[in-house]
């Protein structure tokens, strides 16, 4: 990472938060649902909920559906 560019996990701190949709899909991603799970419990299609993934992990500043579950567990934004 370059200096002066700070993450989430850097700074403990969001630039956007999450919206709730958001909050439900990583939710469910912790507890280890599919995408196609997730789209059925969540009445959404599979695209959307690969967008809401994508949108977490950009807020998140994560690489992967497992770094942003602990980032966000580590901001208690999930249990």
């Amino acid at each position: 990472m370059s200096p002066g560019v700070e993450t989430a996990a850097s700074t403990d701190k969001l630039v956007e938060p999450l919206t709730r949709k958001e909050i439900q899909v990583l939710q469910l991603a912790a507890d280890g649902h599919s995408n196609a799970s997730m789209a059925s419990r969540l009445n959404l299609s599979d695209s959307t909920v690969r967008t809401h993934l994508r949108n977490i992990n950009s807020k998140l500043s994560a690489h992967s559906r497992a770094e942003a579950v602990a980032i966000a567990r580590r901001l208690a934004i999930i249990p």
